[in-house]
């Protein structure tokens, strides 16, 4: 990893790359999202309890990444990259109806 750099640089082919991150790195991810909501009530909530929640929200390629890595180099600043990492897609029901109707009020 270099000086300054977020990210640590993978040597090799871009497949090879993008086989690491699908079969290593994203059953990686998808693991520790559950065992991190389990370890979580272990913890006192002002440890992991946020004050004020800021959502960086914007169409891509327009400098959301970007600005949220400038607002992460901040010490009172967590940037947790991209919402697939907090959002986990699996809970998310693909087949239901997001819409409320008369009868849902």
């Amino acid at each position: 990893m270099k000086v300054g750099e977020g990210r640590i640089r993978l040597g090799g082919s871009a497949d090879a790359r993008a086989r690491l991150r699908r079969y290593v790195l994203e059953p990686v991810k998808w693991g520790a999202g559950p065992l991190l909501w389990l370890v979580h009530g272990l913890a006192p909530a002002r440890l992991w309890a946020l004050d004020r929640p800021v959502f960086i929200v914007g169409c891509p390629r327009s400098g959301t990444t970007a600005f949220a890595r400038l607002a992460g180099a901040h010490p009172d600043v967590v940037h947790w990259s991209e919402a697939g990492q907090v959002f986990q897609r699996r809970y998310y029901d693909a087949d239901a109806d997001h819409e409320l109707s008369a009868e849902d009020l």
